[in-house]
């Protein structure tokens, strides 16, 4: 459901452990990317209806739950991501990506609010990194 889509993530631990009434203690690692956007007006426009997402990024990955490791996201599947609101008196929205590096001149934000459409392309490469949280 969208609902929880913002309360999703890839959580990864080991442990080495034997029969025993001992816990056995687990680090997670997040595995997954996060990417956070705020919208902010300087001219009173009013926010409200925006519909935040997320584009150019690869949805597609394979990932081994005995070492952890994610390939490299597909080149073959980019797709749009609609970005869950988190906050809507600040008009903040959160997604939950791959980790993989979107290439300088992608459009990478698309705000639509109304009938009007617009975008926020990279001037550099953007590198998503697993476990970090980006604005």
């Amino acid at each position: 459901k969208e609902a929880n889509y913002c309360n999703s993530d890839l959580l990864w631990a080991t442990a080495t452990a034997t029969k025993t009434e001992t816990p056995v203690a687990l680090t997670f690692l997040h595995k997954l990317a996060k990417i956070n956007v705020t919208l902010t007006s300087t001219n009173a426009t009013d926010l409200s209806g925006a519909i935040i997402s997320i584009c150019g990024t690869n949805i597609t990955t394979n990932f081994n739950p005995a070492t952890g490791e994610l390939s490299n996201a597909t080149t073959a599947n980019i797709q749009e991501i609609k970005a869950g609101i988190t906050t809507e008196d600040a008009f903040t929205a959160s997604a939950i990506v791959i980790p993989q590096t979107v290439n300088s001149g992608t459009k990478f934000i698309k705000v639509s609010l109304g009938s009007k459409i617009f975008y926020y392309t990279l001037n550099a490469d953007k590198v998503l990194k697993s476990g970090y949280s980006n604005s």
